[in-house]
Parts: C-alpha cells; structure tokens; sequence
C-alpha cells in the first residue's frame, strides 16, 4: 500500500506539473510591476531613446554622425621671449559632421557630406601677442566656426565617383601621402603665427618695439609657408581604383584647376605609397591689377601660380620601419621685373598713380618645400601602434612679396601700407625635429609630443630708403638682407579623440 501510494503520489506530482507549464504556456505573461502599463512605460522609454538619438530624415538615405576633439599644450621660445599655451591643433582640428549616402541602382549611390570645424585658439596663429584667449586680437582665430565641407556625390563602382559642393581639390592632401605616424607632418601648423626675432630683441621687418605694435614684422608662416592645398567650392572627379591607382582632377572658382595621381600598394609585407599632383591658379591678384597703363603700355599681367607636388612613403610591416618624403615646388609669374624697372625710371602711371618699387613686389618668383622623415611604429603595449619619427624641413623663397618695414632712413618711420616701404624678396628656414605617438584603440584616442627647432637662415627684401616719398626715385630703391636672426623652437603635447 505504501509503495503504491508513493508511486500514484509520484505520478499526481507529474500530472501537476504538467499542469503548471501548460497554464505558463496558455496564459498572458505579465510583466514586473514598473508602477503603470507596461506599454505605456516602454512608449515612454522609446521616446525618450528618439529624443537623444540622430535620426535618418528618410528611409532611405542613411545619417551618421562622426568627428573629433583635438587639443594641445604649445610651448615656444623665439629667442628673447617664452610662454606656454593651450591650443586647438590646426593640422587636424577639432570638428564634427554628417555624412550618409543612398542607393540609385546596383553599383550606383548618391551621397552627402557636411562638416563644421571649431577653433578657439588655433596653433597656426597663435603668437608672442595672441594666445588665443577673449579679447586678444587675433588673426581669424578667436571662437571660430567655419564649414569645412558642404558636398554632394555620384558614385559609380565602375565609373568612379565626381563631387561638387565645398569639397577637396584633387591636390589636397597629397603632401601627407605617406606611411607611419599620423600627426608628423606640418611643422608650420604649430608656431606658424610667432614672429621672427633679430638679435636686438626686435621683430624681422619693423623698426617699432614689439610692445607697441606688430605692424610689418615677418611671421614664421610668411616664410615657412603650408603647402597643403586645401579645399574649395567646385567639382570634383575620382576615378576607381585601377592597379592601385587613383586619377583625380577637380575644377574650382576663379579658373583653378588641379589633377593628381595616388598609387597605394603592397609586395611581401613591404608598404608603399606615392602620389605626383599640379594645379594652376589664375586670377589670383586680379583686383589689384585692374587697369590700364596711361602710357598706353600693355597692362601688367595678372598673376598667376602653379604648384608641382611630389610624395612617396615606403614600410617594412614586420618591423614598423618606414620613411617618407614629400617636394613642392611653387613659381608665381606675375609683374614683369623689366617693365617694372623701366616704369620707375620713366615715372610711367598705373591706375591713376605714379608707380613705386611697392608694386615690384609682383616680380616672379619660385619657392621650393621639400621635407623628409622617417621612424617606427609598433604595438609593444598592447593598447595601439606606438611610433618614435625624426624630420628635417627645408622652406627655400617662401614669403616674397611680403610686404615689411626694411632699410629705412634714420629717423624715418612707414605709418601706413602706402608707406610700408618694402617687401621679401627671398628667403631660407630650416627645421629638424622629434615626436612620438601613442595610440589606445578600444578609446578611439592618441597622445602625441612632438618638437621642432627653427633655423631661420636669411630674409632678403628690396626697400626704398625714403617711404615719405610719394614718387620712388629708382635711385633711392636697395637690396639688402635681414642680419641676425634668433632661431626659436616650438613644442607641443596634444590628444586627439574621435567618435
């Protein structure tokens, strides 16, 4: 009896949980008590969630938001004075953007591309008299905010892709085609804006005590010049991607045009890429030169500039060993020197006015870039690729045309542009330098410190000695060279976070 009772007990424990599931089973699940309907509760959470959301403005072209935070401590010293500044780095500035594309067929997609940059302090301009904080006059620096690229795209698989809008010219870029540390090149992004000392304590190119005023001195920028390109409102056209390489050519406002040639590629665990590009630029001083001669002369040309860039980086991937290098040569033909020389000795008039030797600034000229630089980069940590780079940066004519306050007479002092009394005629800077990098992956972030010291070599002007002087007597026009100046050095330790 016992043991049947346990067995029919046995079998009633079965059937009631058989039960038991199937109640589960058949019968509405509630859900914990979250102090309401539940529906209601995760209405309210979904919208909540669309409310702190980027959302597609249709359902069929996609949003994505993307950008960076970049930041930096800059250090300098121009050989009389030293201080230390916090910046934005302009090299690769501080920004976000919006950008998404849709599909018109298979192979085929259209798409879009908006960004906006944030500068207060940028480290390009930066200097002895502004660090970029309120108040101080700045050059084009303080609380900027400027739209970097506004485009619209075509993209074709097979036929490759073409832009308009506010986009990159085919050129831009091309001098950073290289392999190895990302923030390397640029030197002139940080410093650009400090001022060249000479060995009394004053500026390169003015005779007014730097506490009084900047006017006419020569800034590291003016003669050390970025050769990077840059963006443009035009049309663009990239071609697809043959061998590993790329054809681009672009079209932009005032008749410029560039093309350009990207090659990318990679043999048994050796890197290279290398990239060759021109671009034209007409009418680039056109405003100044409208007018005729009343000699009834031909009128002086309109200036025009080209650019000739060369880049090409090469890595050995097992060891993280790579070297680069990039050429820039740069020739502006504008006011013939000969006409200009012939109209100040025969007193010839151009748009209304006597000529003076100021306007023999528009002579050609031809300034040349070249940089090298070279290091390794590894993950040791674990965290991300760290790199150690060394660089040296030659800048040769960069800067003529500048106007500054050169050979004046004694006690005679230029007041106003009219006036200045000179400009650059040429001009040397050397820079050599060192940087390390390191990148923390899972964060999407990177520490870089980098140094540079600045050898400026000479500054060339022609001057007229009496600036007072409506009319330029070709008498009193010399040439001469800036004596003893203070080389400086910059330094700079930033990060940089992107999302």
């Amino acid at each position: 009896m016992i043991g049947g009772l346990m067995k029919t007990s046995h079998y009633a424990l079965a059937a009631a949980a058989g039960l038991f599931v199937g109640a589960l089973a058949f019968t509405p699940a509630k859900a914990a008590d979250l102090g309401g309907d539940c529906c209601a509760d995760l209405e309210e959470r979904v919208a909540e969630l669309e409310a702190t959301t980027v959302r597609k403005g249709n359902r069929v072209v996609s949003v994505q938001l993307y950008g960076q935070v970049n930041k930096a401590l800059f250090a300098w010293d121009d050989g009389v004075e030293s201080d230390l500044y916090v910046v934005d780095s302009d090299i690769s500035s501080t920004r976000f953007g919006f950008r998404g594309s849709g599909t018109i067929d298979p192979g085929w997609t259209a798409g879009y591309r908006i960004e906006i940059e944030m500068q207060s302090a940028p480290s390009n301009e930066v200097s002895q008299d502004y660090a970029g904080l309120p108040g101080d006059d700045g050059v084009d620096g303080e609380g900027d905010i400027a739209t970097r690229r506004a485009s619209v795209y075509v993209d074709s698989d097979r036929f490759g892709r073409a832009t308009m809008g506010l986009t990159s010219s085919a050129t831009d870029d091309l001098v950073y085609t290289y392999l190895g540390s990302v923030n390397v090149t640029g030197a002139e992004f940080f410093g650009g804006g400090l001022r060249v000392r000479t060995s009394d304590g004053g500026f390169a190119g003015t005779n007014i005590p730097f506490e009084q005023d900047f006017t006419g001195s020569i800034a590291l920028s003016d003669i050390a010049t970025d050769t990077d390109i840059g963006r443009w409102d035009g049309v663009r056209y990239d071609s697809p991607s043959l061998y590993g390489f790329i054809l681009s050519a672009a079209w932009g406002e005032s008749d410029n045009w560039d093309v350009a040639l990207r090659f990318k590629q990679e043999w048994n665990s050796i890197q290279f890429v290398a990239a060759a590009g021109y671009r034209y630029e007409g009418d680039t001083d056109k405003s100044f030169f409208d007018g005729t001669r009343l000699d009834g002369g031909d009128a002086f040309e309109v200036s025009d500039k080209e650019s000739l860039i060369l880049a090409a980086g090469i890595k050995h991937v097992p060891s993280g060993i790579f070297l680069n290098g990039v050429w820039v040569q740069q020739d502006r033909d504008e006011l013939d020197a000969q006409i200009v020389d012939q109209a100040l000795a025969e007193g010839v008039q151009f748009d209304g006015a006597a000529i003076t030797d100021a306007d023999a600034r528009f002579a050609e000229d031809s300034a040349t870039y070249w940089q090298v630089f070279g290091g390794i980069e590894k993950n040791w940590t674990g965290y991300g690729l760290t790199s150690f780079f060394g660089r040296y940066i030659s800048y040769e004519g960069f800067g003529a045309g500048q106007y500054g306050y050169f050979g004046l007479a004694d006690g005679v002092v230029a007041t106003d542009e009219d006036n200045i009394n000179g400009f650059i005629t040429d001009s040397e800077v050397n820079v050599w330098g060192f940087g390390i990098e390191q990148d923390y992956d899972a964060a999407a972030l990177e520490f870089y410190a980098h140094y540079n010291y600045w050898e400026v070599d000479s500054i060339s002007y022609r001057a007229d000695t009496d600036p007072t002087d409506d009319t330029t007597d070709p008498a009193q026009v010399e040439n001469g060279k800036v004596n003893g100046l203070e080389d400086m050095w910059t330094a700079y330790l930033g990060t940089r976070i992107k999302f």
